[in-house]
């Protein structure tokens, strides 16, 4: 056998365990039987980075280079560029308090916020295009780690953490 590389996991209210990994998804569902979703039955990519449940325990879903894909439980949809995201290497996603989603991506941020997208940029205020990780803290703000810092958007504004002395010694 050989070894699978697993990027994420995340498990759903139902016990059941989703993976992302190279090859697609693998959930172990809660009767310790396998599911699997690839390019075959509904996602936009196999290589996956990142599984979020928003607070319907949907699933989103980052991929490295097929954009995002969102599951409400029955049908795949799909997100690309052409649809509203900055870049198709999805690596972040966070859902803040409003249901809006949020995505990292190489190229910047996209935040979807029903059918509105919205981009940012380093133009924008972000500390680097290059999002690690994203999260939404319990004011709403929206943090990003890039390659250059953290990024802190409170909706109208912009703060970036850059500095070594903001981090500790390494």
């Amino acid at each position: 056998h050989d070894n699978v590389p697993v990027a994420c996991v995340v498990r759903d209210s139902l016990g059941n365990v989703w993976f992302g990994t190279n090859g697609g998804i693998s959930i172990l569902m809660a009767d310790s039987t396998f599911t699997y979703y690839d390019t075959s039955n509904g996602l936009s990519d196999n290589n996956i980075l990142e599984i979020v449940l928003d607070k319907n325990g949907y699933k989103w879903v980052g991929t490295n280079g097929g954009g995002a894909n969102y599951f409400n439980d029955s049908i795949w949809t799909q997100y690309k560029v052409a649809d509203g995201l900055i870049d198709s290497v999805v690596r972040a996603i966070a859902v803040d308090t409003a249901g809006a989603v949020w995505f990292g991506t190489d190229s910047g941020v996209s935040k979807k916020a029903g059918s509105v997208w919205t981009s940012y940029t380093m133009a924008n205020g972000l500390a680097d295009d290059r999002i690690y990780d994203v999260f939404v803290d319990s004011d709403n703000s929206v943090w990003f780690a890039t390659g250059n810092g953290v990024s802190i958007f409170n909706g109208s504004t912009w703060r970036t953490v850059n500095s070594p002395d903001s981090f500790g010694d390494n």
